[in-house]
Order: C-alpha cells, then sequence, then structure tokens
C-alpha cells in the first residue's frame, strides 16, 4: 500500500510534460515593433517599466535590463525587447494561443481589454481602441502586422 501511494505520489508531483503542450506565440521577430509603439503608453517608469509589475516592459526609455543602462540613454536593446515579450506572452499563454488560432478574438485577452480601458486598469484606457497602438497590438497577435499603425504609435509622444 504504502509503495502504491509513493509511486501516485512521484507521479502526481513530477508536472506537465511540456513535450504536450504545443502552445502557440506571436511572432517574436515583429515584436519590437509592437514593442516600441506600446511603450510611450504602457513603459513609463510609473507604470509597466517597474520590476514589481506582473507585465514588465522594458524601453530605452523606461526601466533597463543592464545594472549600468540608464533610461533616456541609448535604445532599447534586443535582449530588453525579448524579456518584455516573454512577460507579455506569460500573462494568458492559453487564452493568447486560442486568439493566434482563432477560437477568441485578441480583443478578449486581458491585455487588450485593460490597454482599451474596457477591464479595471490602474493606468486607465491607454490605447483607444481602433488608435495606430490599438491596430498595431491587434493586428500582431492575429499574426498579420500593421507595420504603418506601429510606426505612427511609436511617433505618440
Amino acid at each position: 500500500m504504502r509503495a502504491a501511494v509513493l509511486i501516485a505520489f512521484v507521479v502526481g508531483c513530477s508536472g506537465v510534460d511540456e513535450s504536450r503542450v504545443n502552445l502557440r506565440e506571436p511572432d517574436q521577430a515583429s515584436f519590437p515593433a509592437v514593442a516600441e509603439a506600446l511603450a510611450p503608453h504602457c513603459a513609463t517608469l510609473d507604470c509597466h517599466g517597474q520590476v514589481g509589475r506582473n507585465f514588465r516592459f522594458y524601453w530605452a526609455n523606461g526601466l533597463r535590463l543592464a545594472t549600468d543602462a540608464r533610461p533616456g540613454e541609448g535604445t532599447t536593446t534586443a535582449e530588453e525587447h525579448q524579456h518584455t515579450y516573454r512577460s507579455l506572452i506569460a500573462l494568458e499563454p492559453f487564452a493568447l494561443d486560442a486568439a493566434l488560432r482563432g477560437v477568441i478574438r485578441p480583443d478578449q485577452l486581458t491585455l487588450v481589454r485593460k490597454a482599451r480601458g474596457a477591464e479595471a486598469h490602474k493606468g486607465g484606457a491607454k490605447l483607444a481602441a481602433g488608435s495606430d497602438a490599438d491596430r498595431c497590438l491587434v493586428s500582431w497577435i492575429a499574426g498579420a502586422l500593421d507595420s504603418a499603425a506601429c510606426d505612427r504609435a511609436r511617433a505618440f509622444k
């Protein structure tokens, strides 16, 4: 009896077989355009540019990854974009996968709802539905990046 309980315990605690989890993720190569479009809206030091946030956003004018880098100096590094990408993906991996598969609409993701102000968000509505930054984000999630919208949103001041 003890052996059966021990085996059940070990098997039950062995975790998820990650080889069987095949979640889709948005295109990482095009993410820097999205990150730079969203950064002026979301990545300030008083918002997601803080280490205490569950969605942590690294940016040249905000939170920096390197300890010797200062906000406002240089450009956002590839490593900073990668860390921001991973932070975004980790928010709702299964819902994001569903959006990428067309099971749900991108506007059903918490990220989009909060950014639009459709769900409680300490920072309020940051991206009006249909704005350039919103179109940049939603088009990227949908797999058809609107680069022109991203470029216009990046110029936001």
